[in-house]
């Protein structure tokens, strides 16, 4: 039997092409993550996805006493509710704080089905414009084995006309 130099190609393609689609593990949502820059996000993460239905956005200011002195302490934090997109994945509730100031970010945790994020006070007005316009808006962390998290709030895809 002899095989063609177009068929044995082909054969080589596809077998290419499937190591390659089984290699990268595909989640909903893929197509809002940017590039893997240092090819940190290998492995298949535990994600959480939840769309927005409503959020609120706090500004607080606490007072404590403390001894003989008074600490002061000021946050600004937005709230939302929304619904999980995934099977079996308990997240109704995520909390932003944003935060003042040089230095890192605390790291987004989860717990009792409510997602907690931080990210520079910087970006409120930029996430404030994202929500405020057309949507639907998703909020999506990623956990990965490595100590890697991603975490993004994301709207659309949204058509133009």
């Amino acid at each position: 039997m002899k095989v063609g130099v177009k068929v044995l190609t082909s054969i080589l393609l596809g077998m290419l092409a499937s190591v390659v689609a089984a290699a990268a593990p595909q989640l909903p949502h893929d197509e809002f993550m940017p590039p893997d820059r240092y090819a940190a996000r290998q492995d298949r993460p535990e994600q959480l996805l939840l769309e927005v239905e409503r959020y609120r956005l706090t500004v607080a200011s606490e007072s404590r006493q403390t001894g003989t002195s008074r600490t002061q302490e000021s946050s600004l934090w937005l709230f939302i509710d929304g619904r999980s997109l995934l099977p079996g994945a308990q997240l109704a509730h995520v909390r932003i704080g944003f935060v003042d100031g040089p230095g890192s970010l605390p790291p987004a945790r989860h717990e009792a089905g409510t997602l907690t994020l931080y990210f520079p006070l910087g970006y409120l007005e930029t996430v404030r414009g994202l929500l405020a316009g057309p949507g639907p808006h998703y909020v999506q962390a990623r956990f990965h084995g490595n100590g890697t998290v991603w975490a993004d709030v994301h709207a659309g895809p949204i058509s133009v006309r």
